[in-house]
């Protein structure tokens, strides 16, 4: 079987356009949580999010390309081209047949709110909001002429394009893939229908600290948007072509709670917690790190935390564990790719980014949090967690390329 490499990073979030603004965001603690900008939220019980301010659609495409494409579409080929141009590709040419594997869920509704609200719809209405437009218009821009798939498992999308592109090169179906996620939901609609849900704090008064994974006082998580892309390549032809390699994909792992839409179980979580290790062929005692799903709800956060102690046992209150969301926001179907990437640059640099805003310890989410600040720490293997609504669970290994 092949080992499977990344070699190519690329990322578009609330706080940063570029892997080194963001790693440096992450680590400095800070948020891209503000009030909305896209639309009036005052008449909602939240009115803040963690957008992506800095990108200007404008500035990168052409008005023609830019009008055919719906902004997830956008973000996701903008963040396709860092990624590839990191690792050192070129598109498709010279090479093997190149996959594009993306986890989408909810960035099409954004684009379809305003079409159908005109008397006239657009001949792109149907085909600009489509979930699997994202890694369409990848496949297109950039020449990509191996398998096309779109994953939609809501927070877990992102985590089933890399895990299954992942066992496609390892089982030599095709030699490298273009993975990750892209979601955008700041349309009025959409946001109106998550504040019904319940699940957005409302702490409207300070953006910043508003979204608290894992502290007792915690009142529900932060939406955000954005993109994480990575090139996988097998071992051989990464080699082959002198490629840098930042990490090994080593374990995916998956499960279904078979239980609620919105309430989590831990027995599903540790399942597929168990199924990585297992994939990975590592036991508890070997991992250095968890990235945390870890989103700021009451119900989630304790889940995520009795399902590490079913896992790990004792040995669960001696690793390092953080979530990311508090700063980026719940980027929903992008979540796995940025936090799997996250865990690669934990990875490459030795430091663990810290879990923002927690302010009160919770005796029901006890196990050690990176909290005050940044941690050096000596990575040679982490898990990165995705639990989604609908009961749908990954977990993926990340591990240092020796």
């Amino acid at each position: 079987m092949n080992r499977v490499l990344v070699t190519g990073l690329g990322v578009t979030t609330a706080v940063g356009l570029t892997i080194e603004e963001f790693w440096q965001a992450l680590l400095a603690g800070e948020s891209g949580a503000d009030q909305i900008g896209r639309f009036d939220a005052s008449p909602y019980t939240t009115t803040i999010g963690a957008e992506v301010r800095a990108f200007d659609a404008d500035t990168y495409f052409t008005r023609k390309v830019a009008r055919r494409m719906s902004r997830v579409s956008q973000l996701a080929v903008y963040t396709t081209e860092k990624a590839l141009l990191d690792a050192g590709l070129n598109g498709a040419a010279g090479e093997s047949p190149v996959g594009v594997f993306v986890g989408c869920s909810q960035g099409g509704f954004v684009e379809s709110e305003g079409f159908f609200a005109k008397s006239r719809p657009s001949p792109l209405a149907l085909l600009m909001p489509m979930n699997s437009a994202p890694a369409s218009n990848i496949s297109i821009t950039f020449n990509l002429t191996g398998p096309l798939l779109t994953y939609d498992t809501a927070c877990s999308s992102a985590s089933h394009a890399i895990g299954m592109a992942a066992l496609m090169i390892r089982y030599g179906q095709i030699e490298r893939a273009v993975v990750g996620g892209v979601d955008t939901v700041f349309s009025r609609d959409v946001f109106r229908s998550w504040c019904s849900l319940g699940a957005l704090s409302r702490e409207n008064e300070r953006p910043k600290k508003a979204c608290k994974p894992f502290s007792q006082n915690r009142d529900g998580t932060l939406l955000g948007e954005g993109s994480a892309m990575l090139v996988l390549e097998s071992e051989a032809a990464a080699r082959r072509r002198g490629a840098r390699v930042y990490a090994e994909v080593a374990g995916y792992g998956f499960s279904s709670d078979a239980h609620h839409l919105t309430q989590p179980q831990a027995g599903g979580m540790a399942t597929a917690v168990y199924n990585a290790l297992a994939d990975a062929r590592v036991n508890v005692d070997e991992v250095d790190y968890i990235n945390a799903h870890g989103t700021g709800t009451a119900v989630n956060d304790a889940m995520e935390t009795e399902a590490i102690k079913r896992v790990f046992g004792e040995q669960a209150y001696s690793v390092p564990m953080s979530g990311i969301k508090a700063a980026v926001g719940h980027t929903l179907a992008a979540s796995g790719a940025i936090e799997f990437l996250t865990c690669v640059l934990a990875i490459q640099n030795g430091r663990l980014p810290p879990t923002i805003n927690y302010e009160e310890p919770d005796p029901a989410c006890d196990l050690d949090y990176v909290v005050e600040g940044a941690r050096e720490q000596d990575v040679r293997l982490c898990l990165s967690n995705s639990f989604a609504f609908g009961g749908s669970n990954v977990t993926l290994i990340a591990k240092r390329y020796e």
